[in-house]
């Protein structure tokens, strides 16, 4: 017998290709699952075994740059499970054993531990901490596995692993963009920036990195520091960015989507 190494999933709608996920293959199908970008770009691998997730998944960025790795059994992540950015820095780590009970971290590109937090059950558990670039702790939040109102809190969207349609998309069709462009987000920020006057005494400069996601409305959220220069200068670019206005939202199969977008903020002293 023949043993089917890959397959693909396509169904026609109006003249329109649109891939059917992975996790709707038969209960019989034993092989690799391969996912694209809508211009064919292999997006991720996941191997299969009996219709069940079994073995090695691969995610990739649409340039090919390697975005996620991990191994699945029977079904669940287990083991190690690490997330990239496109430049190659570890900015998501987990251990998890097939109970679902393990440990993550997420980084900063420096490589600082931004996030660090345990799971039972496949859900979060215990207290998880927010740290600074320093590894102060600003932030703990205790979570019950075993309550209801924690039911949101599930490892496979902590790890951000397999975007679904209300979730962020990485690489739209038309990506998000500030109203205007480049330039007018300038404008902005040369206008809005205040140099806070402890880093001027102590001359303190340098560019911080934030990320944050665009709401379908264009509104921004979840403003967070990526690369840092110091607390003070990254406290001003994080207020900059959520006082920006509406972006123009990201566009994905003719519907708005939500995206993540990074904006460096370069502080300069004369």
């Amino acid at each position: 017998m023949k043993i089917i190494k890959s397959i693909f999933f396509i169904l026609f709608i109006n003249s329109a290709v649109a891939q059917i996920s992975c996790d709707s293959i038969l209960n019989t199908f034993t092989g690799v699952c391969t996912t694209s970008y809508s211009d064919g770009v292999i997006k991720s691998t996941t191997q299969y075994e009996n219709g069940v997730k079994q073995g090695e998944y691969r995610e990739y960025y649409h340039h090919g740059e390697l975005g996620a790795k991990g191994n699945f059994e029977n079904g669940h992540l287990v083991e190690k499970f690490e997330r990239f950015s496109p430049t190659g820095s570890l900015i998501l780590a987990a251990e998890i054993n097939d109970k679902g009970t393990g440990e993550v971290s997420e980084y900063n590109f420096n490589g600082a531990i931004l996030v660090h937090g345990k799971f039972k059950n496949w859900r979060k558990s215990g207290v998880w901490k927010n740290l600074n670039y320093k590894g102060d702790v600003l932030k703990k939040t205790k979570f019950n596995p075993s309550n209801s109102s924690d039911a949101a809190t599930v490892l496979i969207e902590e790890l951000g692993f397999g975007n679904e349609p209300e979730g962020i998309i990485d690489f739209p069709s038309f990506e998000t963009d500030y109203i205007g462009g480049q330039a007018a987000m300038q404008r902005f920020i040369s206008t809005n920036v205040h140099y806070p006057v402890k880093a001027i005494e102590k001359n303190i400069s340098g560019k911080v990195y934030i990320s944050f996601v665009v709401e379908i409305d264009g509104s921004i959220s979840n403003a967070r520091v990526m690369r840092d220069v110091d607390p003070l200068l990254d406290a001003e670019a994080l207020r900059l960015i959520n006082l920006m206005p509406a972006w123009n939202p990201a566009v994905q199969g003719g519907m708005r989507v939500r995206t993540r977008a990074r904006v460096p903020i370069n502080f300069t002293l004369s």
